[in-house]
């Protein structure tokens, strides 16, 4: 069970339903990180793994909730749900917004 933020129940039904209706993909892998998509009503938002910080970021506005529906989504894609917050900054990386394969 996830205990992170205010909002986290809400949070967590986001997260389940973009996953079910496959909101969520792949964008790229590279040295050290993982770029994952997810498709909203809003647009589609970024997140990156950091693999040497064990780390997660997205480029939405609610990351201060640490683990945002888009993270939370990723996370059960990838069938894993430890999460490890410790910046609400995300870096900067380029956009890419097209599904891999």
């Amino acid at each position: 069970m996830m205990h992170i933020g205010i909002n986290m129940k809400e949070s967590t039904k986001k997260a389940l339903k973009y996953v079910k209706d496959g909101k969520v993909f792949k964008l790229l892998s590279g040295k050290g990180f993982e770029l994952y998509g997810v498709e909203a009503n809003t647009g589609i938002y970024e997140v990156r793994y950091d693999l040497n910080k064990d780390m997660w970021t997205c480029n939405c506005k609610n990351i201060k909730l640490c683990a945002c529906a888009h993270i939370q989504a990723v996370i059960i894609y990838k069938g894993n749900e430890k999460i490890k917050c410790t910046s609400i900054t995300p870096p900067p990386h380029q956009s890419l917004y097209h599904r891999e394969g």
